[in-house]
């Protein structure tokens, strides 16, 4: 078994990176989910999830949750030294690896690789590059919910904001817009 640590969003693409790690080979055992906190509004910064729910999902799933606390508009070296701070302590515990769930977004993955790779830590991308409408569906299939908590408006309209992900919308998404 490899231990690693999950970045932890409490979204769709998290949840589905969680299942193929535990389901996939090598064997992994997870010894902690982590997420980012920004202390100002006691939630994930983007998708604005509060961490309540975040520690719900995890304690639902087994898991604990360690937490990053930014501040608002945190920079970059801010958030890179409270995270490895946190990764520090697993690395004397002989962890050296975290996975996420990220897609396709290169410039994203080749940030979280170099960083990593500064203190001796392996990345890990169990959905990296897998079609997406099969992800999206794979979700769905397996009756998983979520609901949509942040939209580009300049891209798809505001109203499917608040909305559960569902086949409907998967049908209702323009073609230029991915359904994860």
């Amino acid at each position: 078994m490899i231990p690693l640590l999950l970045s932890w969003s409490g979204g769709k693409d998290s949840l589905l990176a969680l299942e193929r790690l535990l389901g996939g080979h090598p064997s992994y055992q997870i010894k902690s989910l982590i997420t980012t906190i920004c202390f100002a509004t006691d939630s994930v910064p983007i998708h604005e999830v509060p961490r309540y729910l975040m520690e719900l999902q995890a304690r639902s799933l087994g898991f604990r949750l360690k937490k990053v606390f930014i501040p608002p508009e945190a920079t970059n070296q801010e958030y890179e030294e409270r995270l490895t701070k946190l990764l520090m302590t697993y690395k004397q515990k002989n962890v050296v690896a975290i996975a996420f769930g990220d897609l396709f977004l290169e410039d994203i993955r080749h940030y979280r690789e170099s960083l990593l790779q500064k203190i001796g830590f392996q990345g890990i991308f169990p959905l990296w590059k897998n079609d997406t409408k099969k992800l999206a569906k794979e979700f769905l299939e397996s009756g998983y919910k979520a609901i949509i908590t942040t939209v580009d408006t300049t891209i798809l309209d505001d109203r499917f904001t608040g909305q559960l992900f569902s086949w409907d919308v998967l049908d209702e998404l323009p073609d230029n817009v991915d359904p994860c």
